[in-house]
């Protein structure tokens, strides 16, 4: 399966692959077929009418933990989220700002971005999503009750991944800005069970102790 399939790429793919695999290790076709026509259901899911990658809706309220983003200058109206639910809108933005944005926990995220640049907010996320820049501030919705959709730009904010979406070729780099927290944040703990789903880390050749 070619790296940057498409969901339809991938439905294919699965329907002819399964039944193969399935008879190569001694199981029924059918049972194969039925796993693979449950699998093109649930990838079909995440797909909006115009087939981008829906990452949260009002009928998927599977918050994201963590969503990776572009930062686009010249900023453009959501396709999906309107004036009453998203204030950051057509226009130009600043070429090169500081952005903050601080998630329901209080932990203020920071990235010095420039045209184009991408970066990771990580959640848990409030209803709206707030991005302070040098010379204003504006939202986003992220409690899901209207679309959050993967390829989306809202403002100066295109989404480029969260939950199962994923733009092609995103998972191949690191974010080349990363948000600094203010403070410490427990990760997890004994007494924060939620183990995380990845881990970014920054090699340092002089080791010191934890």
């Amino acid at each position: 399966i070619a790296p940057n399939a498409s969901l339809h790429e991938l439905n294919r793919n699965m329907k002819l692959f399964l039944p193969l695999f399935a008879l190569a290790i001694g199981l029924p076709a059918s049972l194969a077929n039925l796993l693979a026509n449950q699998r093109v259901s649930n990838l079909r899911s995440l797909e909006t009418s115009s087939g981008d990658c829906e990452i949260c809706s009002s009928d998927n309220k599977d918050k994201p933990d963590s969503l990776i983003v572009q930062y686009v200058p010249n900023g453009v109206n959501s396709q999906y989220q309107d004036s009453s639910k998203a204030s950051c809108r057509a226009g130009m933005y600043p070429w090169s700002t500081r952005l903050t944005v601080v998630n329901k926990s209080g932990v203020r995220q920071t990235f010095d971005v420039t045209a184009d640049d991408i970066f990771q907010i990580t959640g848990p996320f409030s209803a709206e999503t707030t991005f302070e820049y040098d010379s204003g501030d504006c939202y986003i919705h992220t409690s899901c009750s209207v679309p959050l959709v993967n390829g989306d730009q809202i403002g100066a904010f295109k989404m480029l991944a969260g939950n199962n979406c994923l733009t092609p070729g995103i998972d191949n780099i690191l974010p080349p800005v990363d948000g600094t927290p203010e403070g410490t944040c427990e990760i997890c703990s004994k007494d924060n069970k939620d183990k995380p789903e990845f881990l970014t880390i920054e090699y340092v050749p002089t080791g010191v102790n934890s």
